[in-house]
């Protein structure tokens, strides 16, 4: 028979193993606040990035062309533009990428129908996607221009792809375009900026020299100045004129005299309508010679049309005026026209 004693010792064991058990889950599964804190604050310290980081990719354009390396390029398809004028910009980002140095690069005969297949508009800004295509394409990097009209005005982009590290590592924006052809002139400087090659001080990268007919802008300089210098000499001629009509009006005596003018007005008047005549023959002359400077110079200077056709030509089916060459000479003594003709 249990006795009162073990009865009570049994009671109190009972009462007391909870308490144990709630003490026992407070110490093991309760953290501090300041436990809580230094967990959070590892967190931080292995996941946060500086702006510097994400800014820096740490491309190197000047790596990128020692190590010689093979780069896709592509014109990507889009709404802003024809499929002529991806083929005409694929072309020119073509052409400019092969003037960077040590590269080589490749066009878009294997990018191209894979970005078709898995949408341009996605693809071209989606790192994975564009990784698997320049994997597919066996390239290292990918050049791809992409077009937008904003208000009108063409806006072209420029991406600069790592296909190992699946990075865009450079990108270059040109905007406010006003037509296509404007834009396809902006994609030399646009990848010579990708690649970090800056224009020499005073280089003008939209001028090439042989586009400029130096003769026919002569021509039309000539023929200006011929203009301004004949309406110039006609102005003091007609001024001759009405003093020569004025003097003729002017009462004399049976000696010729001026009855009206002093003898010093008469010659002060007379000195002041011989220098108008002076000057309107001085016009009248330069400016006939420029006029006729400027014909000779649309009749026998070049065409730019024709330059490179005729070229192409023999020596004995060349045009017979082919042979003269009239420029102009300007020196501290004045100006003229020279011409010279080979036979």
């Amino acid at each position: 028979m249990i006795s009162h004693r073990f009865l009570a010792v049994l009671i109190i064991t009972a009462l007391s193993m909870p308490a144990a058990a709630w003490a026992f889950d407070d110490d093991e599964m309760v953290f501090g606040v300041d436990d809580v804190e230094e967990e959070f604050d590892d967190d931080d310290d292995a996941m946060m990035f500086a702006p510097d980081d994400l800014d820096d990719s740490g491309f190197d354009p000047e790596s990128d062309i020692q190590e010689a390396l093979d780069v896709g390029v592509l014109a990507v398809p889009g709404d802003a533009i024809s499929d002529d004028e991806r083929s005409r910009l694929q072309s020119a980002l073509r052409d400019a990428a092969r003037q960077i140095p040590e590269i080589t690069t490749y066009g878009d005969s294997s990018l191209l129908p894979d970005m078709i297949d898995r949408d341009p508009d996605y693809c071209s800004r989606e790192a994975l996607c564009l990784a698997s295509i320049g994997r597919s394409a066996g390239v290292q990097r990918i050049l791809q221009a992409r077009v937008e009209q904003v208000d009108g005005r063409y806006r072209l982009d420029l991406d600069y792809f790592d296909v190992e590290d699946r990075l865009f590592v450079a990108y270059h924006s040109s905007s406010n375009h006003r037509s296509f052809n404007a834009l396809l002139e902006a994609v030399p400087e646009s990848v010579n900026y990708i690649f970090g090659i800056r224009s020499r001080p005073g280089e003008d990268d939209y001028v090439d020299d042989r586009d400029v007919n130096i003769p026919r802008v002569l021509a039309y300089g000539s023929a200006g100045l011929g203009v301004a210098f004949l309406a110039t000499g006609g102005f003091f001629g007609l001024r001759v004129n009405s003093q020569q009509e004025e003097l003729d009006q002017m009462p004399r005596n049976d000696d010729g005299q001026f009855t009206e003018w002093t003898q010093r007005e008469a010659q002060t008047f007379q000195r002041e309508m011989e220098a108008n005549a002076r000057y309107a023959n001085i016009f009248m002359v330069v400016g006939g010679v420029l006029s006729v400077g400027s014909v000779l110079l649309f009749v026998f200077g070049p065409d730019g049309s024709d330059v490179e056709a005729e070229a192409r030509l023999g020596d004995e089916d060349q045009p017979w005026y082919s042979g003269i060459d009239i420029s102009p000479h300007f020196s501290n003594d004045g100006m003229g026209f020279g011409a010279s003709w080979r036979f």
